[in-house]
């Protein structure tokens, strides 16, 4: 009887320590990767096929950044569309895989890369518009411009 005692306490006692002991391996394994700021943990980004360095791209386009320009019309933060304008990207051929990617985060807001321009209800913000003359210079901006509110109609008719 004493025995069996010995054997079940000793047993316990092996369980316990190997549980405390894989707890503090794991605990301080992830202690790196935790953000105290926001209790968040990072995951470095060869675990997530679908996060690049910039953390947008989809796997789809193997992790590369976006090709081209995009403008991305939403509206209500529900309905959108999204289209490349030719005048932001010269040489812009649309074929099977466009190069572009937009993806978003937990709250359902786009995460920028610096290529994608966001038009919230169909109104050009004089930031949407700062940024197309950045992109394009004095020379093609009434063209591009033209474009992307063309482009805000058409999405708005299809939205």
């Amino acid at each position: 009887m004493k025995n069996k005692k010995m054997v079940f306490i000793t047993s316990m006692l092996a369980i316990i320590v190997l549980s405390i002991g894989t707890y503090f391996i794991f605990a301080n394994n992830n202690k790196d990767n935790i953000d105290s700021t926001s209790n968040s943990v990072k995951l470095p980004m060869d675990e997530d096929p679908l996060i690049n360095a910039n953390g947008l791209i989809g796997k789809e386009h193997e992790g590369k950044e976006n090709k081209y320009y995009i403008v991305y019309v939403e509206h209500n933060g529900g309905a959108s569309s999204s289209f490349v304008p030719k005048n932001l990207n010269p040489g812009y051929e649309p074929d099977s895989d466009t190069h572009v990617s937009i993806s978003f985060n937990d709250d359902g807001t786009v995460i920028n890369d610096g290529k994608i321009i966001v038009i919230k209800d169909y109104e050009l913000s004089d930031s949407n518009k700062n940024k197309i003359k950045e992109i394009t210079g004095d020379g093609n901006y009434d063209k591009a411009l033209k474009e992307i509110e063309e482009g805000i109609k058409e999405a708005r008719k299809n939205i």
